[in-house]
């Protein structure tokens, strides 16, 4: 699964968080934030992968194609890992 700037929370309301909805996708993730995003920003755990671009907010607008970069990336080493045919 692959999660493109997830809001953590609603800003300046840290309390309403949404990490349990991360923990309980059961399958590998790769979440994608800037860091600059007021929805906050997800810590990598487990089967969770978080990247974080710089000097993005939450549109992931500056530079998009980075955002496609992390994702690909992570889909060729999820892929050679289950032995997929590429």
């Amino acid at each position: 699964m692959i999660a493109l700037a997830f809001s953590l929370h609603p800003p300046g309301r840290l309390a309403l968080s949404r990490v349990a909805e991360l923990a309980a996708a059961g399958t590998d993730v790769l979440v994608v934030n800037g860091e600059r995003d007021p929805f906050g920003i997800p810590e990598g755990t487990g089967k969770i992968r978080v990247v974080v671009l710089a000097a993005e907010s939450h549109a992931l607008s500056r530079s998009p194609g980075e955002a496609g970069r992390a994702a690909g990336s992570w889909l060729r080493e999820i892929l050679a890992g289950s032995g997929a045919a590429r």
